[in-house]
Formats: C-alpha cells, structure tokens, sequence
C-alpha cells in the first residue's frame, strides 16, 4: 500500500530498525523471565503497580545524584526494561511512564546513550509520543560531547531526532537541521560506521531538497505505531494524526484499522 515511499523511508528509518530489533530480543527475554502469576493480576492490580512505580521514577529524579547518577540511571533502566517488558501490564495500563523513564536518564546520565537509543524507539513506536522523544534526545545532546567512549555513538541520537521531526511532526526543517548535526558529528570519528552515517545523512537531506512534502512518510510512521498494540489512549491519537494528514481510516468490527491514502497522494 506504501510502496511509492517505502524505498526513501527505509533509508531514513534503517538504523531505528536495527535497534528496534535489539530491543525486541531484550523484551523476549524478559517476558520469559516474567513470573506467570503476575498475569493473574487484575487491572486494578496493574494501576496500583503504576502508581507505584510512578512515585519510585519521581523519587529517582529528585534526589540528588552525588556522584552516582550512573548508577541511578541504570537502575532507572533497568526499571524500564521490565516495565516495557511486561506485557499484560502494559496491556492493561499502557506505556505512560515511558516519559517518566526518558526524562531520569536524560537528567542522571545524557552519556547512557545505549539506553537513550532504546527508550527513542519505545517512546515513539509504542508509546505514541515521537515529540516527546525528539525533546528528551535534545536535552541529552545538548549536555555531551561529539564524540566519547560509548557503544551508540551520539551521531546516532541527532539521527534519531531528525526520524521524529520528520516522520512524525512532519518538521522538515528542523530534520534537515538534525540530520546536519549528525552528518558534522559523524566527523568527528573516522572510522566504516561513521563514514556510512555521514553518507546516509546526505542522501536523506537530498531526498528532502528534492521531496519536501512528507506526507506518505509520515503516514506510514503512525501506521507503524498501530502495529504494536498500543493503548486505547495511544491508538485514538494515532488515528487523529493519520486523518489530518488526509488519510481515511476505518476501525473494522473486528477491531483491527485499514488506513488508505488520500487520492491526491
């Protein structure tokens, strides 16, 4: 249904997707970690957890880091990856701490880039909020340098950013803006993967000299959203966004969604 797009968004989207895949493997893990009888819990069970959990993210951000904001943002994220990582829970209660978790690791830790890079993916595909994201990422990259020891080099979080702007905000500008950001600190490391990534950036910035409408684009971002089972709350924002892009969306008695692009795309 997308094909006339798909080639310039799997250009754009090609390194969320590798690590959406590695965090994928994590949630298999920890769901088969989890113990069954969580999943007798009722919804109310589940609330009482969230409010719990809520108080403890608060509580993190609040006290003061003393040399330790590692290790509060560790085991912030370790806290995440079993919440996102739970199932029934989520399935029941959404994922509406995943801000809460973001915001912790941006304030103790902006160098946890590995755990940054996961929580953009959580945030944006399953949690609905691609904005928020592109905020936390902003934050982080303005408190660290261009170019550290780190598995996820930062390059990657200004890319990141840029797939926000563009695919869910429709901010052309502001992603071609963070595109650069990633193509100059890129530069900054002189090896295969950076040398890729500044290529990848000039592509996708010529694409957008040449493509400045993003519609289609955008379309299938939220469209992608809805493949991973989102909360009710989530599924109703994606399907606002979706139609004001002049899509026409039809919820089936069945409950699943088709979205048909608009005639004039």
């Amino acid at each position: 249904m997308f094909s006339s797009w798909a080639r310039s968004l799997f250009a754009v989207t090609t390194n969320g997707l590798i690590m959406l895949g590695c965090f994928v493997g994590i949630v298999v893990i920890q769901n088969r970690n989890m113990d069954k009888s969580e999943q007798e819990l009722s919804a109310e069970d589940y609330e009482e957890l969230v409010n719990d959990e809520k108080i403890n993210l608060e509580f993190l951000r609040r006290v003061p880091s003393m040399g330790l904001g590692n290790m509060i943002a560790d085991w912030g994220y370790l806290g995440f990856v079993q919440y996102f990582g739970d199932v029934p829970a989520r399935d029941n209660t959404g994922y509406g701490l995943l801000p809460q978790y973001y915001q912790l690791l941006v304030d103790k830790d902006p160098h946890f880039t590995d755990a940054l890079s996961k929580l953009d993916v959580a945030t944006s595909l399953f949690g609905g909020k691609p904005e928020a994201s592109a905020s936390f990422l902003g934050q982080a990259l303005s408190k660290i340098p261009k170019r550290f020891i780190t598995n996820i080099p930062p390059y990657y979080l200004w890319r990141a950013k840029g797939n926000n702007e563009l695919l869910f905000a429709g901010n052309v500008d502001a992603a071609k803006k963070s595109y650069r950001h990633s193509m100059e600190w890129a530069k900054a490391y002189d090896d295969d993967e950076s040398r890729r990534m500044i290529n990848i950036n000039k592509d996708s910035l010529k694409f957008l000299a040449n493509n400045p409408d993003s519609t289609e684009a955008r379309i299938g971002a939220w469209v992608g959203i809805l493949a991973n089972r989102p909360d009710k709350k989530t599924v109703e924002r994606v399907i606002k966004e979706i139609k004001a892009l002049g899509a026409n969306v039809v919820v089936e008695p069945n409950g699943n969604i088709r979205v048909t692009l608009p005639d004039n795309l």
